[in-house]
This record gives structure tokens, C-alpha cells and sequence, in this order.
């Protein structure tokens, strides 16, 4: 196996043009519900392209229908400029959509080689050549700019490296499309700052993204077009730039709304004062020291850490 990065490449100089997925006039339903309403989105290759909305929007099963998990009612899936009609993972995999899941499809006591081949591992008389997979291993993750042992085992590291892994795996499938559903949602600062830094690099490389994200802080910084989907259509598909973020938010929710909203604390006026809950200087030996808090009707209280 030639390394990924060539093989980015040499598929979109054969691509010419061809954009590196379309998805024309996609229709889905379940037990008679339509989920999907003649949706349509086209990415080129090198572009990373944002596809928000709110619960229920449409955006999985949408990604689902590219990834071949479900396949559509009607219209039209080009990847590369051909035609597809996925039944199956394997079929989006052969045809180069690999998806970077945010929950964690990786086995932690496997080596990071392993589970970037796992379950197509090379082989030598039959067995499992690990020379072989930890050499093309570090060719993959040298290629993404990651420093990173592929003998490591996979628990051992931080939750950073578990998601550079993961699109270790997809790129060692050659792929040409990635689907981030929320790659930063388990990620310290410093850890997304590496996963940015990784997607400007694919992006030079010419594969194309699509980050369904929430976070618009990182939709501005990394995205260069953003559809979105409100009750199974299409109500927006612009250049990132070209939008303010409170056109965005409307986008999503359906009516004009300060984006500053979604951030701020929501007012106490005309709640009781009495808390429902009070927590006072609690401290335990598992770490837990002097933390107090109240909890009121109707309030939403935050932990973070």
C-alpha cells in the first residue's frame, strides 16, 4: 500500500474537477414519516463544509445514508464524479467516505496499529504481518504530521490521540471524504487545537470534510461553506464567510434570534428563591473538596471540569 498522502493525490488529479461528493434531491422516510426532503449538497475536494441544524433536523440520517449505513428512498450519490448506490459501510469505505465517529470505535487494549487496520489487517503465509502494519501505520500518521508510537496501546494515551487514530483508520482506507460528527466534543482545548491543526493539513491534501458541528466558534474558523437542514430540507447553504452568526442561528431554528442567546445564563426572574437542592463545603476522599452549590425550580445547573 502506497502512503495515503500520495494517494489523496493521484485521486484528485484523476478527479479533475468532478466534485468530491454530491448528493442530489435525497429523500428518506421511516414507517411513512419523511425524514428527508429532496436535500442536496455538494463538496469539493479540499473543502471542509459544515452541515448544522437542531435535534431532528435531518443531519444523521443524512450522513448515515452517505456512510451506507441507510440507503435513500430516491435521488442521486456521486463520490469522485461516479455514481453510487451504497448497501453497506464496505461500499462507502471502497468508494473513499470514511466516517470519524464521536463515540470511539477503537478497542482499547489493541496497539494504534492494530486498530487502524483492525479487521483488514496485512498479511504474510496466512498470518497477521505485524511488521508490515506498524510500518504502514507510521507512514499514515507521519502523513497527518502526528508524532505518535504505533505500538502504543491505545488506553494508554490521551483521548487526543484517540481521535487522530480514528481518522488514522479511515485514511488508511484510502479515504477521499470524512464525516467529523463532532469531533471535538470529548477533546481539552489543547487536544482540538491538534485536530484543526490536522484538518488544515488534510484540506492541503485535498480530502474533503463534512464537520457537523454546533460549536460556532469552530464553524468560523475551520469551515469554508455551511448547509443547513431544518425539518428535513435544505433552508441555507452559503459561504461561511458571507454569514453572520446570527443568520446562522435563524437558519437553524427558524426565526431571527440573537446568537449571543445560546451562551448566555438564562434569567432568574420569577423563579423561587428557596433551592431545591443545596450543597454545602461537601468533601469526600475521592477528590471531591469544599464544592457547594444550589439547585433551583426550573433551573438547569451546569457541571464542568
Amino acid at each position: 500500500m502506497t502512503q495515503h498522502i500520495g494517494n489523496v493525490a493521484d485521486q484528485a488529479e484523476r478527479a479533475d474537477t468532478a466534485p468530491a461528493v454530491e448528493m442530489r434531491g435525497i429523500e428518506k422516510g421511516f414507517s411513512g414519516t419523511p425524514v428527508l426532503r429532496g436535500v442536496d449538497i455538494t463538496l469539493a475536494p479540499g473543502e471542509v463544509h459544515a452541515l448544522a441544524g437542531g435535534n431532528g433536523a435531518g443531519k444523521s440520517t443524512l450522513m448515515k445514508i452517505l456512510q451506507g449505513v441507510y440507503r435513500k428512498d430516491a435521488g442521486v450519490i456521486r463520490v469522485g464524479g461516479r455514481e453510487q448506490d451504497f448497501s453497506s459501510t464496505a461500499d462507502a469505505e471502497a468508494a473513499g467516505v470514511g466516517m470519524v465517529f464521536q463515540e470511539f470505535s477503537l478497542v482499547p487494549t489493541l496497539s494504534v496499529a492494530r486498530n487502524i487496520f483492525l479487521n483488514h489487517e496485512p498479511t504474510r503465509f496466512g498470518m497477521i504481518d505485524d511488521r508490515t502494519m506498524v510500518r504502514r501505520a507510521g507512514q499514515i500518521l507521519q502523513g497527518m504530521g502526528v508524532d505518535l508510537d504505533p505500538r502504543a496501546e491505545v488506553q494508554t494515551l490521551p483521548t487526543g490521540y484517540w481521535q487522530l487514530t480514528e481518522i488514522a483508520k479511515a485514511l488508511a482506507l484510502d479515504a477521499t471524504v470524512l464525516i467529523m460528527d463532532e469531533p471535538t466534543a470529548s477533546l481539552t482545548k489543547t487536544e482540538s487545537e491538534a485536530l484543526f491543526a490536522l484538518i488544515e493539513r488534510l484540506k492541503s491534501q485535498g480530502v474533503a470534510i463534512v464537520y457537523v458541528s454546533h460549536r460556532m466558534e469552530e464553524v468560523y474558523r475551520i469551515c469554508d461553506r455551511i448547509t443547513v437542514l431544518r425539518d428535513g430540507g435544505v433552508v441555507l447553504c452559503e459561504p461561511v464567510a458571507d454569514l453572520s452568526p446570527e443568520q446562522i442561528v435563524a437558519a437553524i431554528v427558524g426565526r431571527e434570534v440573537d446568537a449571543l442567546e445560546w451562551v448566555e445564563r438564562p434569567s432568574r426572574e420569577g423563579k423561587a428563591d428557596e433551592p431545591l437542592l443545596e450543597v454545602r463545603n461537601l468533601t469526600a476522599a475521592n477528590g471531591v473538596n469544599d464544592v457547594s452549590f444550589r439547585l433551583h425550580a426550573g433551573e438547569i445547573l451546569g457541571l464542568a471540569g
